[in-house]
Formats: structure tokens, sequence, C-alpha cells
């Protein structure tokens, strides 16, 4: 298909933007049903319907994500910048902490930095290990490196709300590229962590080796280089959603 809009209705978009092509032999082992035609040497195991709009289902907001500091431990709790008052060091605030902390990481932080937010001022969890219950806040864009765990229970959750400059791009083989969380690199939390990633205003490139439990909500999703995602259910209830349960609406099959 040539990169085509889904349609929501089906008076807008061009049919032929919605051709299936089959070459060399190949055979799809069910019916085909498309809204443009069914093109190539290949052929259909089953009954082939060509210009027939399948239109998409109606569209399901984000869950909306609302930091508050009395959602968490007090004792646990570390706050570089506040949720009114962002600081023009929060990131190298946070930076100076995980260089003590970085083979024990566990516990909330709130990182709020002010302008100017890029690339080039953003978390960094290079190599660090997470030891418990890890909740990372900001409105920078996050950057893991070779993450690991060491752990029986915990859930770990990355929230960035870090919004890309507009007409930017979010590229999985370069670090710098505009992505509100990079988890590359062998980011291999094992299944005693559940990881919860949530951007909901820039993508999320994830590549090399990447393994993880837990669930990715964000604005888009960019995959390469054996990722793997096992779904788990302690993400469906984290503080921060209000009355809000995560939940899977449906499950698809998609191409590694």
């Amino acid at each position: 298909m040539t990169n085509p809009p889904d349609p929501i209705t089906c008076g807008g978009a061009n049919p032929a933007n919605y051709k299936v092509r089959a070459d060399g032999g190949a055979t799809i082992g069910g019916d085909v049903t498309t809204w443009g035609t069914f093109t190539g040497s290949g052929t259909a195991g089953g009954t082939v319907n060509n210009n027939v709009c399948t239109a998409a289902p109606a569209a399901i907001a984000m869950p909306a994500f609302t930091y508050s500091a009395s959602n968490y431990d007090p004792t646990t709790l570390h706050e570089f910048g506040t949720a009114t008052t962002s600081s023009a060091t929060a990131v190298s605030d946070f930076q100076s902490y995980l260089s003590s902390h970085s083979n024990q990481l566990s516990g909330t932080f709130y990182i709020n930095q002010s302008s100017p937010v890029n690339q080039d001022n953003r978390i960094d969890l290079t190599k660090a290990v997470v030891t418990g219950d890890l909740n990372i806040i900001t409105n920078t864009p996050i950057f893991t490196n070779g993450t690991t765990d060491q752990t029986t229970n915990a859930v770990a959750i990355l929230v960035s709300t870090y919004k890309p400059p507009t007409g930017s791009n979010c590229d999985l083989n370069q670090d710098k590229s505009e992505c509100a969380v990079h988890l590359k690199n062998n980011f291999a939390t094992s299944g005693n962590t559940a990881v919860l990633v949530y951007t909901p205003y820039g993508p999320v490139a994830v590549k090399n080796n990447a393994i993880q439990f837990g669930a990715i909500y964000s604005d888009s999703i960019q995959i390469k280089n054996n990722q793997s995602l096992t779904y788990d259910s302690r993400i469906e209830r984290v503080v921060g959603f209000g009355d809000t349960t995560l939940e899977v609406t449906k499950w698809l099959e998609v191409k590694p």
C-alpha cells in the first residue's frame, strides 16, 4: 500500500492508495478485502473483495496523566523543579543524583526543566540498574542505554511529556533525533519489573534487543532489531491516571 491515511469514513481518501500487491508467487492464505484492488502475480486462498472500504473504528483518546506529589511516598520523592515552577538545573541535578545511585535506582523523580528543553538537555539512564519501584516523570526526552534491573517485584514508570519541534523526525538510527523516549541498546528489564512508558506528545523509539514487560502508550512507536514486549497487568493501576484503569482493548499481530 502507498502510505495511505486510515479512513475514518469511506468518503475521503483515494482508493488507489489502498491497493494490495502480491508479487513473486506470494500467497495470502485467506480472504482479501481492500478499498483498492488486489494486483500482482500472487494469489489469495480465499475470496478477493476489491473496492470495499472498511471504516476505521472510532478513535480512542489516550489516557491523561497528571502529576501530584501527594500520590507518592514522600520519603522516596525527589523533585527537581515542581509542578508549578520549573528549574534551570532540573536535568543536571537529576543526573548528579544518578551518578551516585546508578546501581540502585528506585523512588519517584519529578524533573521539570525550564527552557530550552531538547535532546541536548535530557534524562540519560545509561546503564542504570532499577532495584525497586521507580517513577520518572519529566517534560524532557528520556534516553535509556543498557538499563537493567535487579528486583523481585517492581513497577517502573517512564513518563515524558516532551513535544518534539514541528517538522522534526524521530529516527531509530540517531540517538539525538526527536523522540520523546529512546529505548536503546539492550534495555533489558526482567519479568520481575513491569515497565510503563507514556509519551502523549512524542514518539518512542525501540531498538537493539530491547526487552520489556509492561506496555507503551505513545503518540507513535518505532521498532527495530529484536524488540520483545510482553504485556504485564501490573501497569493497569498506576497513580496519575485518576479513575482510569489501563486495559487492553484489542490484540493485534504486527509485522516484526
